[in-house]
């Protein structure tokens, strides 16, 4: 009996084992695309600016989306980017066009 429930949790982890090295590479290129949107931004004279020292390649993924989210909701952000990855960035931060357009409307 001992044998097959360890025979079970090795198959369980070899089974689950993937999905969790797929889910970091996932969190891993988020973090990347956000670093560079954030970099991005610091460049535009027009944006306020969140803690310009701070390095942000030491930041968490949640930190970075919230960065993130601060220059995508400025009034000149439209104005003064052209960021080419914008879609990207927004699935990441959970942004669609639509609910941005709806949300300017109110």
């Amino acid at each position: 009996m001992k044998k097959s429930i360890k025979l079970a949790l090795v198959v369980i982890a070899a089974a689950i084992l993937p999905l969790a090295i797929e889910g970091a590479g996932t969190q891993d290129t988020e973090r990347k695309e956000l670093i560079n949107f954030i970099e991005y931004c610091r460049t535009c004279e027009n944006l306020r600016q969140v803690n310009p020292a701070k390095d942000y390649t030491k930041a968490s993924l949640h930190e970075l989306k919230t960065v993130a989210r601060f220059y995508e909701e400025q009034e000149d952000f439209a104005d003064c980017t052209d960021y080419p990855q914008q879609a990207e960035v927004n699935k990441i931060i959970g942004r669609t066009y639509a609910a941005r357009m709806v949300n300017n409307n109110k």
